[in-house]
Parts: C-alpha cells; structure tokens; sequence
C-alpha cells in the first residue's frame, strides 16, 4: 500500500555533555537499547519508522544516518564537554534536508519527520537563529517537521525549550527517569507508526499516553524575557587526570545557595576520548568565580586526595598531600611544589 511506502523519518537529539555523566548516560544507553528492541518486535514500526541518531556535546555529530529499522545497534555514548545545542539544531536541519524524501508530483514524499529533542542543560553556544530556521513554514504554509523538546533535571531550561519545541516535557534525571523516558518514546512511535499505516491516515500523528509520575509540564513564567539570559547552574563539573595513572575523571560540584558556593560531592570516570573535543573546563564554571568552587575528593583510581592544577597547560590533575614532586599528566612537565622550585604547582582543598 502507498502509505506503507512512506517512511516516518524520526530524528533523536541526545545530549551528552559532561552534566550527563553517571546515572544520566547510562539512563540514555539503556533507554535507546530498549527502545530498539521494541521497535523491532512492531511490524509497523519496522515498515515506517527510519531512525536518526544526533549527539551533541562540545560539537554534533550524526552517529546514525537516516536508516531503517532492520539492523540498527543501539551505540554506545559517552560524554563531553560542552552543550552545543545551536549545532545540533543546525545538523539537524541539513540531516533533513539531505535525508528526507520530499513530495513531488510524481509520488508522495514522505512522512513530516518526528523530533524528540532531550538536554540536561544550558547551550553553550547561538541556538536561537537556528531554533527560527527550523520553525520556518514551508512552501504551503505547514509546519516542516513535528518537536518534542524534553528538559532532563533542574538545569534544563523551559524557556529555551520552549522556544524550540512543539511540544515541552520535563522529567528527572536519574537513570529511571531516562528509561522510562525511552520507553514513552518507542510506545509513541508504535502508536503512530499504526496509524500512518491505514489508508485514511492524513499525517496526523498521535502519541502514545504519558506515563504518570515520569513528565511535568514546564513552568514558562507570563511576560518572560524576550532574550534570554544563561542561568547560575546548580552544579558545575570539573575535569581532571591521575597523576599516577594518567586516567581522566570528573568531578562534580553541587550548589550550595547558603553559603553560594559549589561543593565537591562526588567524582566520576570517563573514558580518554573525553579530551578529544573542545578542552575541558574552558567553560566549566560558566562565570562562576573559582573561589567560590570549593574542595577536593579522592581519586577514583589511586586515591590521592589533593589537587594541582600544572602552571605550563593548565590543565587539572590528583596530587598527593605531602606536595611531592610530580610529573604533570597532561603534559609531562616536571612539576615541583617545593621552595624555590621555580614554577610550584598550586595545591590545596580549592580547584579552579
């Protein structure tokens, strides 16, 4: 039939900045290989639904073309610095350009493609004008493609979700959360996949029920600014290496509004490609003074229980606490905390 022929193209926008580490990726992962795996036992779904992957961090990248069900592996994501939604957005739009079928007078394109767009946290770059490119009507009139924007955690902004999605959720940020998230997602694209399926449908697409307890619906206050200004995160992470095994980790700190600072609650590893992107902790503290970032947990891996930060790259490392001389992870200097020593590394209980 002609409506099995057209494809409903559904693009996923994932965040995986540094905010999402811990519960929150492993949420996301586990959310996408069950979602696969529902998708893949709908025969509906498995003739409409094709599926596109993009991650955005310190840059975007589409993991996943545009593809059919049949054969699609979940991927394995991993975390980032940076939230670079603008250029998500932007390869979003030459995705769909490039990807989707458009109509002709020949043959049905085909299905408006279906956007569920999930962040954790404030763009860290222009996302505006490309937030208008996208909503831009098309030559008749209607709406390019459908938006559902999805806020994960505190730090999601409704009013930036707002302007970009049809449709805005939120939900929590542990990895329940996600997982059920992820399943709302694969029971929508089932119910619309049946639908677009019989000979009557019109595109109109329907979304399966939300799940009680799992979305709230953002709280958009009445008059707010027309540009919109970054807001004070509640935690900020920081990214440092082993001095003894060179491994990188994250620590991550948590607002403390009695005393206005961050606190050090807990640290995190990561795998080494994390320092392939943009350099980490440029933007960490988004304006944040860095004495008002305060403490230093054991490292995951030798249990140092200092910090240093090398006076040459700059870069963050775990030292020991009798300040001995060390060889700077990052990038092998020679580092000395000693009198005299030169050019001492900086050691203490405060990171920034």
């Amino acid at each position: 039939m002609e409506s099995l022929d057209r494809r409903l193209p559904v693009y996923l926008l994932l965040d995986c900045s540094e905010s999402m580490v811990g519960e929150g990726i492993e949420g996301v992962n586990a959310g996408m290989r069950q979602l696969l795996l529902d998708l893949h036992s709908d025969p509906h779904a498995l003739e409409t639904v094709w599926i596109s992957i993009i991650t955005f961090a310190g840059e975007a990248r589409q993991i996943l073309p545009l593809s059919e069900m049949i054969g699609i592996r979940a991927p394995h994501l991993k975390v980032q610095p940076g939230t670079s939604l603008g250029a998500a957005l932007r390869l979003l739009r030459d995705c769909i350009a490039n990807e989707v079928r458009p109509h002709s007078a020949q043959a049905k394109g085909d299905w408006k493609p279906l956007v569920f767009l999930l962040t954790d946290g404030e763009p860290t770059d222009e996302w505006r004008e490309e937030a208008r490119k996208l909503k831009e009507p098309t030559a008749s009139g209607g709406k390019r493609l459908n938006i559902i924007a999805i806020g994960c955690g505190e730090d999601a902004n409704p009013l930036v979700l707002n302007e970009i999605g049809d449709s805005v959720l939120m939900m929590g940020e542990g990895e329940l959360d996600f997982r059920a998230a992820f399943q709302w997602i694969s029971s929508s694209l089932s119910v619309s996949s049946q639908q677009l399926a019989t000979p009557s449908s019109a595109g109109g697409l329907s979304l399966a029920k939300m799940p009680e307890g799992v979305f709230s619906a953002p709280l958009i206050p009445t008059g707010a600014v027309e540009r919109l200004q970054p807001r004070t995160p509640s935690q900020l992470f920081l990214a440092l290496r082993c001095s003894q095994t060179s491994k990188p980790y994250l620590t991550r700190y948590g607002f403390e509004s009695e005393y206005n600072v961050y606190f050090a609650r807990r640290t995190h590893s990561v795998d080494e490609d994390y320092f392939s992107g943009p350099r980490p902790n440029e933007d960490a503290t988004m304006g944040v003074s860095s004495d008002r970032v305060v403490g230093v947990l054991p490292c995951p891996y030798c249990d140092n229980r200092a910090a240093g930060q090398c006076p040459n790259c700059k870069g963050l490392f775990c030292a020991p606490e009798d300040g001995a001389d060390l060889q700077c992870p990052h990038c092998e200097s020679v580092l000395s905390s000693g009198p005299g020593s030169g050019d001492p590394f900086s050691l203490s209980g405060r990171v920034g």
